[in-house]
């Protein structure tokens, strides 16, 4: 099962430290946080980056599905084993790819996507499938596409405008 302390520093001091790599913007033309560089990433920060640009105006549960998707990945012997290794793989998550700014513009859904990437960051190991509302799927997508490698008879949940897998049958 996934070790999220080995990964992350909880400590007050850590939780701050990722936090603070984000900046202040004075007025919207200013970017607060930008996402396009993995070497500038911590798990906290990328995690947000990904929960911002594929799920912020997703419901709750839509937001924290695709955390556990990410976190989930990084479980997996077919996925890198860190958050930012995760995040930042090539043609994992459409937001790498859909030719739009990964810098983060609008404050209130970066706050809040901060605030869930740290919930679910420590959430417990002995807890975590318990409340892992995707129970452990490592895909989904919108429902307005359908990719090669989908398979309806593999869907295990449907949450707000996403579908979620726990294997890409076509593979």
């Amino acid at each position: 099962m996934l070790n999220l302390r080995k990964i992350i520093d909880y400590s007050p001091a850590g939780l701050l430290l990722g936090l603070s790599m984000t900046c202040s913007a004075g007025d919207h033309t200013k970017y607060i946080h930008d996402c396009n560089y993995k070497d500038r990433q911590t798990p906290l920060t990328a995690l947000a980056c990904n929960l911002y640009h594929e799920s912020r105006s997703e419901s709750l549960g839509g937001i924290q599905s695709v955390g556990f998707v990410t976190l989930n990945r990084v479980d997996s012997d077919r996925f890198p084993n860190g958050i930012v290794d995760v995040v930042y793989q090539p043609w994992q998550f459409s937001w790498h790819k859909d030719g739009k700014s990964d810098k983060v513009y609008d404050k209130e859904s970066w706050l809040k996507v901060l605030h869930i990437s740290v919930y679910l960051l420590g959430i417990k190991d002995e807890d975590y499938h318990y409340v892992d509302i995707t129970e452990g799927s490592l895909f989904y997508h919108s429902n307005k596409v359908s990719p090669v490698w989908a398979s309806e008879d593999n869907v295990v949940v449907t949450i707000d405008n996403h579908l979620f897998y726990k294997e890409d049958l076509k593979k």
